[in-house]
């Protein structure tokens, strides 16, 4: 599998952001204000031929919103509360251009939350402890109250969780406790709970997010080890793991968030000044392996074909 970017630009001024995708195109971002710790949510259409924002509206008070939509038009998100480390959540649902959100709920204490829903109403949340670098997960189901939640329990050690659901597989990435190796485990969901494969080092680097499409492939960007350039990888599911094509360089910038569904890739980050939020937008490409000859040749002439169906990734602007 392969991308192939399209320009993309800057959607206004804000930090900290976080962005959905369905398979209708339909685009959910939520973002921190650029002037102070108001948080901001707004829909759109993502697609090649022309992605469209629409106004942001404030929706509360607080820091670090990640964001998870549906393709029932469903949208949860989980923030951080503007003074001290509580955890809240609110579920909202796409009306015409914008959010009907519910009441929010208390989750729990901690820092730097991910967030995770599929199509079942099942939701997937990850944090780091408040102290140390303890990283915890914990279960949801979507309900008439908003969402039903169960306990907490301890998955890893490390920073910036990040989160991807695709029928009854989950996906975590994260930076290492002791520095910048980033690496992705594949959990499978069971009754009220996830099972955790090993976690593998897929990269160098911090601040990693990954999505995971309809087409099964995986998508995954974080800031290089400078911290001043974003880099990306496309991988394919390889029994209990995942397998990552080389990285390449694509936009300056912070914090990167993604998105991918219906064969579209959308990246949002905060551009180098910190201040305004870059977006841009990718085709996946899936590349078939090359076509067996008709006729085989004699076994003392035979070669070896080359395998090409490697994952790449390319970009045109």
């Amino acid at each position: 599998m392969s991308l192939r970017f399209f320009p993309g630009g800057d959607s206004g001024p804000g930090a900290a952001t976080a962005v959905g995708l369905n398979s209708a195109g339909v685009v959910v971002e939520v973002f921190e204000s650029a002037k102070g710790r108001s948080l901001f949510c707004r829909t759109g259409t993502g697609s090649i031929d022309a992605t469209v924002w629409n106004d942001s509206i404030e929706f509360d008070k607080g820091s670090d919103p990640v964001v998870a939509l549906n393709d029932m038009g469903v949208v949860v998100t989980i923030y951080r509360s503007r003074r001290g480390n509580s955890l809240w959540c609110r579920r909202g649902m796409i009306i015409g251009k914008g959010i009907e959100w519910g009441k929010k709920q208390k989750l729990d204490r901690g820092t730097q939350p991910a967030v995770a829903l599929n199509n079942a109403g099942i939701v997937v949340e990850a944090h780091q402890s408040t102290i140390g670098s303890a990283l915890w997960y914990r279960i949801g189901r979507l309900s008439d109250r908003g969402i039903d939640w169960g306990g907490s329990a301890q998955f890893d050690r490390g920073g910036r969780p990040s989160l991807a659901i695709r029928d009854g597989l989950v996906f975590e990435s994260h930076q290492s406790a002791a520095g910048h190796e980033l690496g992705c485990r594949i959990g499978r969901l069971v009754i009220g709970d996830v099972q955790w494969g090993d976690r593998r080092k897929y990269a160098d680097g911090s601040a990693p997010a990954l999505a995971s499409g309809a087409t099964g492939a995986i998508v995954a960007v974080h800031e290089s080890r400078k911290g001043d350039k974003l880099r990306i990888v496309c991988g394919e599911l390889a029994d209990d793991r995942v397998e990552f094509s080389e990285e390449i360089e694509i936009d300056p910038g912070t914090r990167p968030s993604i998105a991918a569904n219906a064969g579209i890739t959308l990246i949002t980050h905060c551009a180098p000044d910190s201040r305004t939020i870059g977006w841009s937008i990718a085709e996946q490409e899936v590349q078939s392996s090359p076509a067996k000859p008709d006729v085989e040749p004699p076994a003392d002439e035979s070669q070896s074909v080359e395998d090409h169906s490697e994952s790449e990734i390319s970009r045109s602007r």
